[in-house]
């Protein structure tokens, strides 16, 4: 095909000498004339031969074995496996099986049938225009038909793959695209961090790392920031019950939750994680709103405490900290 557009634009410089608007559009229409072209290569007896070999086999058993493959990777995923490798080979079969699907419709003797330059004289001369128009709607029909199965396929395998990421008890938080909230506005630099505690906005702007954003003086750093090695933020904090067990933990590989006490583990995306403990408080709320701001509202428990102290400033709402000591905030 690439001959075949550079022996036509040969041909095109002789018609038009001089680049025009005229030359562009034309070659433009020349490449996808010859493009169309190239797909009668079904037509061959060898390619024709090709697809029809074991056609009836290959087709339902590189569907079925994409499919399978799903299945698959949910059970690696509940045995706790990587489901990467079923992931990975469901996406190459059903590539497979879409374009062995394609190639042996284009290669059917329906096709061919269909075909008016298959005919004999006889027949082509009584040929109308609808025969041409039959012919081309039936060839392309059923390959956009098969194209978008196919692409019905890997939207499933995507979405397979994004739901068994959301349902797994550890991973990584992912900054969203949200807008950074004019809590702090004009004072978040290039560089620095917002980060958003509570429910009543109140914010500290990060400059340095590690830093220290919460600290009590019963349980040491509550909530810290550090900048990892790719640039990236990682929240530094334990979640924990009445009796000091471990809920969910923060730190610089992610995040990872204690399927033991928690009632409820829900991640609406990439983005969230809301852990609801085993008493129905819902102890930990976290969101990137985007690379340079973090949201996190939940709760804490002191050392022998039942009841929560919810992650807040009493008294104050909106406060903005920057650069405020080793700590933005303590507690007891």
């Amino acid at each position: 095909m690439a001959w075949s557009i550079f022996r036509a634009s040969a041909g095109v410089s002789i018609l038009f000498p001089t680049p025009s608007r005229k030359r562009a559009i034309f070659l433009r229409l020349l490449r996808w004339r010859i493009m169309l072209r190239s797909a009668h290569i079904f037509d061959r007896p060898k390619v024709r031969r090709l697809f029809r070999h074991h056609s009836a086999i290959w087709i339902p058993g590189l569907w079925g074995s994409g499919l399978a493959m799903l299945g698959i990777a949910l059970t690696l995923e509940s045995d706790r496996l990587p489901i990467w490798p079923a992931i990975v080979l469901s996406y190459v079969l059903f590539a497979a099986a879409m374009f062995w699907s394609v190639g042996c419709w284009l290669a059917s003797n329906t096709v061919i049938r269909l075909n008016p330059r298959t005919w004999n004289r006889v027949k082509r001369r009584r040929t109308k225009g609808d025969a041409w128009f039959n012919y081309r709607f039936a060839k392309w029909s059923v390959a956009i038909l098969i194209s978008a199965v196919f692409a019905i396929a890997i939207w499933a395998t995507y979405e397979t793959n994004y739901l068994i990421e959301l349902r797994r008890l550890g991973g990584i938080l992912k900054p969203a695209s949200d807008p950074t909230p004019a809590i702090c506005k004009g004072l978040v630099g290039k560089n620095e961090v917002l980060l958003i505690y509570g429910s009543h906005g109140n914010g500290a702007v990060v400059q340095e790392f590690p830093h220290v954003v919460l600290r009590s003086l019963s349980m040491g750093d509550v909530i810290s920031l550090d900048r990892l090695q790719d640039g990236s933020i990682a929240v530094l904090m334990d979640v924990k019950d009445p009796d000091g067990k471990v809920i969910a933990r923060l730190d610089r590989n992610g995040f990872i939750v204690n399927a033991n006490k928690v009632l409820s583990m829900d991640r609406p995306d990439k983005s969230t994680l809301i852990v609801t403990d085993e008493y129905g408080m819902k102890t930990l709320n976290i969101r990137y709103l985007n690379s340079q701001a973090i949201k996190i509202e939940g709760a804490f428990h002191y050392p022998g405490e039942t009841k929560a102290t919810p992650f807040e400033m009493r008294g104050a709402a909106n406060i903005c900290t920057k650069a405020f000591g080793s700590s933005d905030f303590g507690i007891r």
